[in-house]
């Protein structure tokens, strides 16, 4: 008997389903074609076929109309209830692959400052979607990058200039706050005091590099290290901020990075500002689903 009823199902499909419904809830085959947009020979032959599909007399025709037998009003029951779920199942399906998502996850670098873009932003995300519905998780680089790809993150914050390196590993990248470069030397060093300063006064200094090693393919960095003839071996590139910022003060003395370290991180710092060098904070995603939630992060990174 089992066996009977799967090939029946089998043998169905959405046709037979909504030709059903539509004479159920009409109570006429005239109706119920006018509302599929459908003949009502068409209409007909459909509902003919699913009773002969499913060996069940699911109408009679009456002089007052069409009249649903026990066994058609039965199936009326339990398959609303299905057709509830599966259109939507299918609402939900379309609506994540177009972006409109109940949830997201973001992994992002940990800026730690009360000023910044990156605060805001973030602040933007939690009013955006319920705290039921959002999650952050402040990592580094190299830790996000690794949630990417095992889907813990559906979106990740990272340096614009770490977001070229994963760009070329396959991921999309959008640059949302852009920001310019810069130079910070701690009042401890030697050239703190210097009244001008010239590039090659950076050639044989150790620098902290606010990123990861895989900066290095960044045509921004490349540029940097020819422009102000550094030596990539003097660098010490550190991804956590917090790192970054305690071996600029405890060991290099000099710093490269955004213009965010201004927010409050080092006022016994001297600024050389690096023309025609930017980096700033970019969004990072390899879920087609993501496309729409990263055009409003865009949009509202616009009005910072």
């Amino acid at each position: 008997m089992k066996e009977d009823i799967a090939a029946m199902i089998r043998n169905l499909n959405f046709q037979h389903v909504f030709a059903f419904f539509a004479v159920m809830e009409s109570g006429s085959f005239t109706k119920a074609a006018e509302k599929l947009n459908m003949s009502q020979a068409a209409v007909s032959r459909i509902i003919a076929n699913l009773e002969c599909e499913t060996k069940l007399i699911l109408f009679v025709r009456e002089v007052r109309g069409t009249v649903a037998t026990p066994a058609g009003r039965i199936l009326y029951k339990e398959w609303k209830d299905g057709l509830r779920a599966i259109s939507y199942g299918y609402t939900e399906a379309y609506k994540a692959q177009m972006g409109f998502i109940n949830k997201i996850s973001i992994g992002s670098i940990d800026m730690n400052q009360n000023l910044s873009h990156h605060v805001a932003l973030i602040d933007w995300f939690g009013d955006t979607y319920s705290e039921d519905n959002f999650k952050i998780e402040y990592e580094r680089t190299e830790v996000l990058w690794e949630g990417l790809i095992s889907h813990k993150f559906d979106i990740i914050l990272v340096n614009a200039l770490d977001a070229e390196y994963l760009k070329m590993q396959g991921a999309k990248c959008k640059l949302v706050v852009e920001r310019k470069c810069a130079l910070y030397i701690h009042w401890s060093h030697p050239l703190y005091d210097k009244e001008v300063l010239e590039v090659k006064d950076f050639s044989g200094e150790n620098i902290t590099f606010f990123g990861t090693p895989d900066m290095k393919s960044s045509g921004q960095f490349q540029k940097f290290c020819r422009e102000y003839k550094v030596d990539v071996s003097n660098i010490r590139f550190e991804s956590d901020y917090k790192k970054a910022l305690v071996s600029f003060i405890r060991e290099t003395g000099i710093l490269f990075s955004e213009g965010i370290f201004c927010e409050g991180q080092t006022e016994n710092a001297r600024c050389l500002p690096l023309e025609g060098i930017t980096s700033g904070l970019a969004a990072v995603w390899t879920n087609e689903n993501m496309n729409v939630p990263v055009k409003r992060i865009m949009q509202y990174a616009q009005t910072l």
